[in-house]
């Protein structure tokens, strides 16, 4: 949303949007159903910013493809004392 808002306020007339998650582009482009409230609130306000642009297109590009920008979006939380990392989930050993 961010991004969308200064590519507008900056005359830019198309995007194109690369994501790694898969889930967040599919609820973006209609082939997943939004079933939590905030998240339906994300997603209409990218939609009514989409629709301001001449054009623009959204691709998922699974992660270990795209570790370069992983990587500077890390750099990015890292610097404002937070970390963008998965979850370790433990799961209990067997006896």
């Amino acid at each position: 949303i961010a991004g969308l808002t200064a590519s507008l306020a900056n005359g830019v007339n198309i995007v194109h949007i690369y994501s790694d998650s898969q889930l967040i582009v599919k609820q973006i482009t209609g082939a997943f159903k939004v079933n939590k409230i905030s998240m339906i609130e994300h997603r209409d306000k990218v939609l009514e910013l989409l629709n301001q642009f001449d054009d623009y297109s959204i691709k998922w590009i699974p992660r270990h493809e795209n570790k370069r920008a992983d990587a500077l979006v890390n750099e990015i939380f890292i610097g404002k004392n937070k970390k963008c990392t998965k979850k370790n989930h433990k799961r209990p050993q067997k006896k």
